[in-house]
């Protein structure tokens, strides 16, 4: 709620569909007019997608989350995920879509592209190597609750960093008033005598 979103599509290629937005609606006119047959090139070039992903987050200060919505993440893949986990405060989270056995890809005309099955491999390689989340898609809203308490716990954790470290890194101008007042200790006339 009152969080910025961004809509990618991808498929052989990645392209930005709406920019950083806080209005759900737009999103949602968005998403449904997307359609496998609008996309330029065939595939699933998900290290295109989390690029483009990473650069629409570069400038924004608060950490973010790259959603994926997929039915795979090819194992080669995973070594791009393990760096953008080692480089970057954003997380990744996949909701994956689809069966082992797999079903034709509905196009928008009602007919049906090719088939799709889920790449079970993949995505455990990607989850295992990198600290991408990665849950399966539910008939109930069980999913979205996972992703969304993911999302949750990560900016919490992110902003306890966030104020550990600054923190730290801003107690060194105290040295100065400090020293001061040490200084004032050894001037003539502050010594005190006690009586008994």
């Amino acid at each position: 709620q009152g969080a910025k979103t961004a809509l990618l599509a991808y498929s052989g290629t990645a392209h930005l569909v709406v920019p950083l937005t806080d209005d759900p609606q737009v999103l949602e006119a968005y998403i449904a007019s997307l359609d496998p047959s609008v996309m330029p090139v065939p595939g699933k070039d998900s290290i295109a997608a989390l690029g483009l992903a990473e650069e629409m987050l570069a400038d924004d200060a608060t950490p973010g989350t790259i959603l994926f919505l997929t039915d795979g993440i090819a194992a080669e893949d995973s070594a791009a995920f393990d760096r953008h986990s080692r480089e970057s405060r954003d997380q990744v989270a996949v909701l994956a879509f689809g069966t082992d056995q797999g079903g034709p890809i509905p196009l928008g005309d009602g007919g049906f592209g090719e088939v799709s099955t889920l790449d079970r491999e993949g995505l455990e390689a990607v989850e295992q190597e990198s600290d991408a989340y990665v849950t399966m898609v539910t008939v109930d809203d069980t999913d979205v609750q996972r992703i969304h308490r993911q999302i949750a716990s990560h900016l919490t954790a992110v902003q306890q960093e966030d104020a550990e470290g600054r923190w730290r890194d801003e107690g060194w101008w105290l040295v100065f008033p400090v020293m001061g007042m040490v200084l004032m200790w050894f001037r003539k006339g502050w010594v005190v005598q006690w009586e008994g």
